[in-house]
């Protein structure tokens, strides 16, 4: 037996399996030898494994050449039984040849099913992520580990600040939610501005999502009280439930900003305590507290990169 027109079969599976613009199962369709007949294998439940509820492709390890090794193994396999079974029967009837079509069809689905969810099975083991992990200040990014791995990684520290409702904030507050996070003053003449009007983008995408939180922190806490960043929040279109501009003791800020979130990269370790912190970097956090991105907050141009950063870390 011999799979017939596997590659562009296979391509058009990966058209609507492996790309992250596309939302539609589809099915793979393989022909044999045996006369015209043809056996489709319904893929919804492989659709569904290797993708989640938004459509997004939740393991980039499976790629188009590892589905064309499934189906040319599946092939390869198939064509084994179909040749036993010509060696052991006698000249075939009609009926007979419909039986054994129909055997091998059976037979055909089983193996091709079997290797398929092997070969994810071993994706999930280690699977490459959409979006990688970062240990430290040096921001080297991780694509692929085990959930064990995950374990020891980095997390932010505990925290307690407070919001422009006057409000307490804390990692507690966060847990469970993904979280972008910057850090600016109120009286910044340069590029705070810009640093403000990116996030609001952000914060546009995925404004009435309680599972995503933005955290803006003031570098100059003794100047920017509770009410200057309520009446800054509110003059700038800032106001909102998911958007915490936060205010609270220096030393903290600071160094939650510098040994937590890395926000100043390797040079943030290098400083004094008290020398000032001013950074047009966004760190990206996910659900369980680990670094996930690190951006230029001053380019509207990393605006759709986040948004789809954060739509995959959603997922997770």
């Amino acid at each position: 037996m011999v799979c017939k027109n596997y590659g562009s079969r296979t391509a058009n599976y990966r058209k609507s399996g492996f790309s992250p613009k596309e939302r539609k199962p589809e099915h793979i369709l393989a022909t044999g030898l045996m006369g015209k007949s043809a056996f489709n294998i319904p893929m919804p439940a492989i659709y569904m494994k290797v993708h989640n509820t938004s459509g997004l492709v939740t393991a980039r390890c499976i790629q188009r050449k590892t589905i064309i090794w499934v189906m040319k193994t599946a092939c390869s396999k198939a064509g084994q039984k179909v040749a036993k079974l010509n060696q052991t029967t006698k000249p075939a009837t009609g009926v007979t040849t419909a039986i054994l079509e129909k055997r091998t069809a059976i037979q055909f689905g089983r193996i091709l099913l079997s290797l398929i969810l092997v070969s994810l099975a071993a994706c999930n083991e280690q699977a490459r992520q959409l979006v990688p992990y970062y240990e430290g200040p040096a921001f080297t990014p991780i694509w692929t580990l085990t959930e064990k791995q995950k374990e020891t990684l980095h997390t932010i520290d505990v925290f307690n600040l407070t919001n422009q409702y006057g409000e307490e904030v804390s990692k507690q507050t966060i847990e469970g939610k993904v979280c972008l996070v910057n850090f600016f003053f109120t009286s910044c003449p340069s590029i705070c501005p810009k640093l403000m009007a990116c996030m609001k983008e952000v914060h546009r995408n995925f404004e009435g999502n309680k599972n995503v939180v933005f955290l803006s922190h003031s570098v100059t806490p003794d100047i920017d009280s509770v009410s200057r960043l309520y009446q800054y929040a509110s003059q700038n279109g800032y106001l909102s439930e998911q958007w915490h501009l936060l205010t609270g003791s220096k030393n903290k800020i600071y160094n939650l900003a510098r040994h937590s979130y890395f926000i100043e990269e390797e040079m943030g370790l290098q400083k004094q305590p008290n020398q000032f912190l001013h950074t047009e970097n966004f760190v990206l956090i996910d659900k369980q507290g680990h670094i996930r991105g690190l951006y230029n907050g001053t380019l509207l141009a990393e605006v759709p990169r986040i948004t789809e950063d954060i739509k995959a870390l959603l997922d997770e």
